[in-house]
């Protein structure tokens, strides 16, 4: 059984029902494999009885990009990149607001639309003025979105609940530095690697700005960290993660030791 987040139970969003037939599943299985740090913690948490049981096995990033040479930018010309869908989820809101207080920063946002939410956005954009600092690219391919990290001095990632932010990865990947929501799941996934980074109230226009100073204020000491923690999320591997799996399914079908090394703090003592 594979597990990539665990949202219906932290939200509230499964019904009784549900919620009794993934407990099942998770009872029945042999094996459980979560991709990301917080859904495997949250799941030992609702289930504490599969903790001999769960795996942690890392999906490489998808879209690793390059790194390149980064200059602190100027605080007043900062070009902010956000990557992602245009919904209320993702929360492209708090940065509109923000620009308000950044008068010559630039935000590119780039991802398909929820046309309301992204009315809703361009509205409020011209309500306060702000019209001019937000390029809308709409989805775009790889080669463009490229384009669009080496052109960046900052990922804002203002999300309010993902299992762990590709984004997030994507950027460490580029040792381009970020900024990002203040919540569980990032916090979790920056601590496993681990990274100290500027988070935010994803609700706060002005916890925003003061995230986006410090961030440029500290900008050529975030580009050394992230060149020395990158190079593990970079170099893993499609063929890295089949290799984890393998071992779990051995492990499933009795064929094999139990791989603790894919465990967080769980002794690998056999009489566990």
């Amino acid at each position: 059984m594979t597990v990539h987040d665990l949202r219906v139970f932290e939200n509230g969003l499964a019904s009784p029902a549900d919620q009794k037939i993934i407990e099942e599943n998770v009872r029945k299985a042999a094996a459980v494999v979560c991709s990301w740090v917080h859904p495997y913690q949250s799941l030992l948490e609702r289930f504490p009885f599969a903790r001999e049981k769960t795996f942690l096995i890392p999906l490489p990033v998808l879209n690793p990009g390059t790194a390149r040479v980064r200059q602190q930018p100027n605080f007043g010309h900062v070009r902010l990149l956000t990557p992602g869908f245009i919904t209320p989820h993702k929360n492209q809101e708090v940065i509109v607001r923000a620009l308000a207080h950044l008068p010559n920063a630039i935000a590119v946002f780039t991802g398909a639309e929820d046309g309301r939410y992204g009315d809703e956005l361009r509205a409020l954009a011209s309500e306060l003025e702000v019209s001019a600092q937000i390029e809308w690219r709409g989805y775009i391919g790889t080669s463009e979105l490229e384009d669009e990290y080496s052109k960046a001095d900052l990922l804002v990632m203002p999300t309010r609940w993902e299992a762990a932010s590709g984004p997030v990865f994507e950027a460490i990947a580029r040792q381009l530095p970020f900024v990002a929501s203040d919540i569980a799941p990032i916090r979790s996934q920056l601590a496993a690697i681990p990274l100290e980074a500027e988070l935010f109230d994803c609700d706060s226009p002005d916890a925003l700005v003061s995230a986006i100073k410090a961030a440029v204020r500290n900008y050529n000491a975030s580009v050394t960290r992230l060149a020395m923690v990158s190079g593990p999320i970079v170099n893993r591997t499609w063929t890295n993660l089949a290799a984890d799996y393998k071992r779990v399914f051995d492990f499933a079908a009795g064929t094999g030791p139990r791989p603790s090394d894919l465990m967080i703090g769980v002794s690998d003592d056999p009489s566990f």
